[in-house]
């Protein structure tokens, strides 16, 4: 919003995509494209909206688990691990994912404490 010549209409468009009706809209239901996927609007129920039952286990997990992921000055490191890790697993039968995302971990932290932001 900062220097739009339209601060009213942006906060309107804002409390509209945070509503319960923006919410819906953006989660799409069950179908491909959502631009929501874990509604901010806490009168929005994601089985309300998404038959496919993992839906609530995310919402649930992220609830109940969730922790905010740290602020890091390059996120780059992180996602291309991941990524390698990932492919990994899901590409060789004979992986052991349990050594593999220790590993993952270990390398996360080794980043983590590289880049001055290990808590």
């Amino acid at each position: 919003m900062a220097g739009s010549p339209n601060q009213a209409g942006q906060r309107k468009f804002a409390g509209f995509a945070a509503s319960v009706e923006g919410q819906t809209i953006g989660m799409n239901g069950d179908k491909e494209g959502n631009l929501v996927r874990l509604p901010v609007n806490t009168e929005v129920k994601m089985s309300d909206v998404r038959t496919d039952t993992r839906w609530q286990v995310f919402a649930d997990v992220y609830t109940n688990s969730g922790k905010l992921a740290p602020r890091v000055p390059n996120w780059t490191p992180f996602r291309q691990t991941a990524a390698d890790s990932f492919n990994s697993i899901v590409s060789n039968c004979s992986a052991d994912p349990k050594a593999e995302l220790t590993k993952l971990s270990d390398t996360f932290k080794q980043e983590l404490e590289k880049q001055g932001v290990l808590g």
